[in-house]
């Protein structure tokens, strides 16, 4: 079940001060986009705790079933250390979620890959977001999410060549 939780509701209409200032609408971009992010992030929270798992664990999980699955790909996703993420992936390895093979032909690379215990998590938290942005979706015009994520793409500047490097592994791996 899920916990309670404090949603913000701002409306769907920019206030006066966001109309005026574009600075203000660019701080709009980013309150909803935190707030979205907060949301999930507490609806996965029972499958955080019944899991033993960080967010971050349950992210890098989704990561790797949808192709970010070397372990350089993620720490230069996350922007952290090799080690954080060798420490963070030895978790998920000692839980059972994935598994660690060597590339065939490039003995020094590693590719990562869910366990069916790992499927199974993925599978539970993508129905737990499911069931979330469900509702959240329904309310709006037939093409209004297609108009966001056009929008929301071009905010993150995903289809330029030069991208930071988190995102430059994710595209990576979804062209492999």
């Amino acid at each position: 079940m899920l916990k309670a939780h404090c949603v913000r509701n701002q409306g769907s209409v920019p206030s006066a001060q966001a109309k005026a200032d574009p600075y203000a609408q660019l701080f709009e971009v980013i309150s909803f986009t935190t707030a979205l992010q907060s949301d999930i992030g507490w609806a996965l929270r029972d499958l955080w705790e019944d899991s033993k798992l960080t967010g971050r664990s349950l992210f890098i999980i989704g990561l790797i079933y949808s192709g970010v699955d070397r372990p350089r790909q993620l720490a230069d996703y996350f922007d952290v250390l090799p080690s954080t993420m060798t420490f963070e992936l030895n978790k998920l390895l000692a839980e059972k979620l994935l598994t660690r093979e060597r590339v065939a032909g490039d003995g020094r690379s590693l590719q990562l890959k869910l366990t069916k215990a790992g499927e199974a998590l993925h599978r539970k938290m993508m129905a737990t977001i499911d069931a979330f942005m469900k509702e959240r979706v329904s309310v709006l015009a037939p093409g209004e999410l297609e108009n966001f994520l056009l929008i929301g793409r071009k905010i993150a500047r995903l289809d330029e060549p030069h991208v930071p490097p988190h995102r430059a592994a994710a595209a990576k791996a979804r062209t492999r």
